[in-house]
């Protein structure tokens, strides 16, 4: 690890300054907890179509997945020349 690598991991390790300190202490704590963490999405946030999409995509990408086993499976077993 050189000493730019340290210095920008000290850096990123570093206690916050004041100023954030303060802007915090004026935050109510209930705001302070929202800002930094979002509430997660509710059934009634979540559109279906892109639920729908995402379900499409997730079972396409696991169907090529088996796909490409089916083949390494193929080609160990020496049934290349179906492929």
């Amino acid at each position: 690890m050189g000493q730019d690598d340290a210095a920008r991991l000290a850096a990123s390790n570093a206690v916050p300054n004041e100023a954030q300190n303060v802007r915090e202490e004026m935050l109510p704590a209930t705001e302070a907890l929202t800002a930094v963490t979002p509430a997660p999405p509710d059934a009634e946030d979540v559109d279906p179509l892109t639920v729908q999409e995402e379900r499409r995509r997730r079972v396409a990408a696991a169907q090529e997945e088996e796909l490409r086993w089916s083949n390494l499976r193929a080609v160990l077993r020496g049934e290349d020349a179906r492929l």
